[in-house]
């Protein structure tokens, strides 16, 4: 009975530990393509990712991509509407059993963001989806309660154009935000600089469906 017991122990600590080890030795980079799919079934826009992508579970649930480019609207002036250099993601653990996503923190490193509008008046935040992701079927949120509880983006740039002319520029940024799930409600602080002026902000942000909360900018 004992050797039983031992061994259904022993079981279940190789498994557990196969778990948690595993991904750690997985290519990631091999599922680049499949990544870039989803992405354009969702959204009619190329997504590349030109450095590499890594996710763990010991000492704690971990992944990061680094090189991201996420294109423009056709016709824009400039070919990515997303670059950034680095993002990471500490995630819980425990909630995952239960089918929650909470995102403890995450850090974007260097995002520049180019919002445009064309000379034909399309706006690269307007996408098309091509077809309903294959992992998620249409008006299917997935199952999944997904928090952000810390998002902290460093150096980031947001450029406005309008048929390629510059109209306005935020620089600089330096700002942490948070979710309380992807329909808010949000709330954010930092500081940039807006066409040259340093300011600093703390606002926030009721649920999409409720009215927003006051926000606060300091020059």
């Amino acid at each position: 009975m004992k050797k039983l017991l031992y061994g259904l122990i022993g079981l279940v600590v190789v498994l557990v530990a196969a778990v948690l080890i595993v991904p750690a030795l997985i290519d990631w980079n091999g599922y680049k393509d499949e990544i870039a799919a989803e992405v354009r079934a969702a959204t009619g826009r190329e997504l590349v990712i030109d450095g590499d992508i890594s996710v763990s579970l010991l000492p704690s649930p971990h992944a990061s991509v680094s090189g991201v480019r996420f294109a423009n609207v056709e016709g824009a002036s400039e070919p990515d509407m997303l670059r950034l250099e680095e993002a990471s993601a500490d995630i819980a653990f425990w909630p995952l059993l239960s089918g929650e996503v909470r995102v403890e923190s995450v850090t974007l490193l260097n995002p520049v963001i180019t919002l445009e509008t064309t000379e034909d008046g399309a706006a690269s935040w307007v996408m098309q989806p091509d077809t309903a992701p294959a992992s998620a079927p249409a008006g299917d949120g997935g199952g999944f309660d997904m928090r952000l509880e810390d998002v902290r983006i460093r150096g980031g740039q947001v450029r406005y154009l309008e048929a390629g002319t510059e109209v306005a520029a935020l620089e600089g940024l330096d700002a942490q935000l948070s979710a309380e799930s992807l329909a808010g409600p949000f709330a954010a602080n930092g500081s940039a600089t807006l066409n040259g002026l340093p300011f600093r902000f703390d606002a926030g942000i009721g649920a999409l469906a409720d009215q927003p909360q006051i926000g606060r900018a300091h020059v």
